[in-house]
């Protein structure tokens, strides 16, 4: 089978099994936000001329914020150039104040009551706007009760044929309002059916509503592309926003939001499937939340590839990137299979991200890569993003406790412990902060290097001073700092064992007085330093 494809300039052919191959409509995102910007600046004159006004309500609901400013027309239209997703005007509005709403507060719990008075009361005669103004506070409510009372009033308004006086903001206030609860996808297609059928075109509302209706899991999405390919045809237009409400009924799918067993094949197909069709969909219109969605469901069943070749495609065709994507993009890479000794493609990553896109990388970004660089030992590459956080050079974030732990464990796996313990000063020295974490990792770096048994013992030390909290690990990674350096003492290790072995059990009491037992793994620290120093009576006991 073929695959649909909605594209910038249209919907066209292409190859692949994720959908039945579609005609050519017109598809222009670039068009469309010219087309919400005309209206909202022509609305907003009607409205400030006072034709628009009835009763201190806005005569458009909006779809969400703009600027904050005279707001008479839906949504917060200070600037006219922005527009957003779901608000709804309310009376004029001056400045920043909330201005006089047209109903009281408890319009949303009434919401339900006036549905049922005015589905008992409607007469073919009605007003089509009084009909839009319930079912838009129906909407508001977002519940199923008052989902269920929207779809009373909105089938007796087709009853009455009231809906054929519909605008297509009445028309979209009833497509909000019926889609919550089991019955929503079904409810959704009747409104949209009806909508078809009028003179009324869709608008890019429409389409979000639409998705979001019909879309719940990931089996939705293909027959969902086919009606908004058809909303499209009307004049309907679709972009990013529509995009990511089908890509996130894959992710819920995918990451158990909908399922209570673990994923079938069944899941990870219709997934993959899904979420294919809508990157190819969407080409050309895709932005960081669609990318970052996209690469998330891939990785999640296990096609971490597939995931990072889509994300070098976006990447070649500029699609907007944010921190937040790169940051996805980064764990991916990091933890496929067999990842080790890939970190220094994962730093590559991280800088070209960087430097490319001039992106302000979070800390989260960072620590990503500095974790890679644990895993495979690389200190190198560690250190120079390490220093480059702690200077604040080339947009690198701050470091925190995480990013100092994961360079002492890179340092500390290559046997490199003076390093270890070099960052960790200069951690302290710049305000980041100290856990049990970056104490055992320290210790296991001090284990794991050539340093004398007294830098480990002073970590310790400097780990109560400061009221850190310690752990059995603390504790046994301290006897295996003793036993490491006897290991590598030679000839001088007959002068000191006594000595070693009553230094690990007043180790070991110490953990006692600071309440931590000793655990299987304290014990077998204590056990291997007592046989590496010669004392098997000790031992023994």
């Amino acid at each position: 089978a073929g695959s649909m494809s909605l594209a910038v300039g249209a919907w066209s052919r292409v190859s692949g099994d994720a959908m039945a191959s579609t005609s050519r409509l017109g598809f222009a995102p670039a068009g469309y936000r010219g087309v919400r910007r005309t209206t909202r600046l022509d609305t907003v004159s009607a409205a400030e001329s006072g034709a628009l006004k009835e009763k201190g309500r806005g005569s458009q609901r909006g779809r969400g914020s703009g600027g904050r400013g005279n707001r008479s027309s839906g949504g917060r239209t200070g600037d006219a150039s922005t527009s957003g997703r779901g608000g709804r005007g309310r009376g004029a509005r001056d400045g920043r104040g909330r201005g006089k709403p047209s109903r009281s507060k408890q319009c949303s719990v009434d919401a339900v009551a006036e549905a049922d008075a005015m589905t008992k009361s409607l007469d073919a005669n009605a007003d089509a706007r009084d009909v839009g103004s319930v079912l838009a506070d129906c909407k508001d409510v977002r519940s199923e009760r008052a989902s269920d009372a929207a779809w009373g009033l909105y089938q007796a308004a087709v009853k009455l044929g009231v809906v054929n006086r519909f605008n297509v903001r009445q028309h979209n206030f009833a497509l909000g309002a019926v889609q919550m609860g089991p019955d929503g996808s079904k409810r959704s297609t009747e409104v949209w059916t009806n909508l078809a059928k009028s003179p009324a075109a869709p608008n890019g509302v429409t389409m979000a509503l639409l998705a979001r209706g019909l879309c719940r899991t990931s089996k939705d999405v293909i027959p969902t592309l086919g009606t908004l390919r058809e909303g499209t045809s009307r004049g309907g237009v679709v972009d990013a926003y529509v995009l990511n409400v089908l890509l996130n009924a894959c992710l819920r799918d995918v990451n158990g939001v909908t399922q209570k067993t673990p994923l079938g094949d069944a899941v990870k197909s219709n997934a993959r499937e899904a979420t294919l069709a809508v990157w190819t969909a969407g080409k050309g219109m895709h932005n960081e939340r669609t990318l970052t969605s996209t690469i998330k469901v891939l990785a999640a069943i296990g096609e971490g590839d597939t995931a990072m070749k889509t994300f070098d495609e976006a990447f070649r065709d500029e699609t907007p990137l944010d921190a937040d994507c790169v940051g996805a993009a980064l764990g991916i890479l990091s933890g496929r299979a067999n990842a080790t000794g890939k970190s220094a493609d994962v730093l590559q990553l991280y800088h070209r991200a960087q430097k490319s896109r001039e992106l302000q990388m979070t800390t989260y970004c960072a620590n990503v890569a500095l974790a890679a660089c644990s895993r495979d030992g690389n200190w190198e590459g560690a250190l120079v993003l390490w220093r480059c956080m702690l200077a604040g050079t080339e947009n690198a974030p701050r470091p925190d406790k995480a990013s100092l732990a994961s360079v002492i464990l890179a340092c500390g796996r290559s046997g490199r412990g003076d390093l270890a313990r070099e960052a960790f000063e200069q951690g302290k020295a710049s305000g980041v902060e100290c856990d049990v974490v970056v104490v055992n990792v320290l210790l296991d770096a001090c284990a794991k290097g050539d340093l004398h048994p007294g830098d480990a013992l002073d970590v310790l030390m400097d780990a109560i001073e400061n009221r850190v909290p310690v752990d059995a690990c603390t504790i046994a990674s301290l006897l295996t700092a003793y036993c490491g350096e006897q290991k590598n003492a030679g000839s001088d290790r007959s002068g000191n064992s006594a000595d070693l072995v009553e230094q690990a059990f007043a180790i070991v009491e110490l953990g006692r007085f600071l309440s931590v037992d000793p655990t299987p793994a304290v014990i077998s620290a204590l056990l291997r330093v007592c046989v590496t120093a010669g004392g098997l009576q000790r031992a023994a006991k």
